[in-house]
């Protein structure tokens, strides 16, 4: 997705000379059942988030026993797949070994563990680069002749993003190395935003790099 001259010519001859014979391959059906109780989890977690703003409005009683009813109905159900994601990983020697490594990470919890597993499973076989524009944390160019535009994340697996997002405010603080990071990117006036996408990408990279090595994090 990057824009400028030498990559544009240089994917048009990839293009002309190399033409692929087929597409990404469709995940294991293990993990494709793993996406779909994630997706769910994503849906009633957000659903619960509205209905707590809603219930903040209410100036009925009734309205209100109705939505706290449905509200921990929705707990319940978010506590169910939670459960049932955890299962479904623990099931599969594969899936438990990928999760103890992303784990031991700090700043990676359940959530992101299993997103990571699930819609990622390029995690750990290709390279940083790569991996960092499939989830939308590379830094990507928008130069073409004499313009050198501003570079911005674009694009890649929103899911694995948005995620990578909220890890990077907990990696940042409770992350030692990745808290080392920040700082130094705080200290040469780097905005908040730009600091918290660096550091997920940092935090991507290190799950990357675990997972090809199959070795869990060690503090230094």
């Amino acid at each position: 997705m990057a824009k400028t001259d030498p990559i544009d010519a240089r994917l048009i001859a990839d293009f002309i000379a190399f033409r692929p014979t087929s597409g990404r391959k469709l995940p294991a059906k293990k993990l494709r059942y793993l996406n779909v109780l994630s997706t769910k989890r994503r849906q009633l977690v957000e659903l619960r988030k509205r209905l707590k703003c809603q219930i903040k409005q209410h100036d009925n009683d009734l309205m209100v026993a109705l939505d706290v009813e449905l509200l921990e109905l929705l707990s319940r159900q978010i506590r169910g797949l939670e459960d049932a994601i955890q299962a479904q990983i623990m099931d599969d020697p594969q899936m438990k070994q990928h999760a103890k490594i992303l784990r031991s990470i700090p700043g990676i919890g359940p959530v992101l563990c299993a997103a990571l597993i699930g819609e990622m499973p390029e995690l750990g076989t290709i390279g940083d680069k790569q991996i960092a524009a499939l989830a939308g944390v590379a830094s990507i160019n928008r130069d073409s002749g004499r313009m050198d535009g501003r570079r911005s994340i674009k694009g890649g697996r929103y899911v694995i993003r948005s995620l990578l997002y909220q890890a990077a405010l907990v990696a940042s603080t409770h992350n030692k190395t990745l808290k080392v990071f920040a700082n130094r990117l705080k200290e040469k006036g780097k905005p908040h935003k730009v600091v918290l996408i660096a550091v997920a990408r940092k935090l991507l990279m290190i799950a990357n790099t675990l997972m090809a090595k199959n070795q869990l994090w060690r503090t230094t």
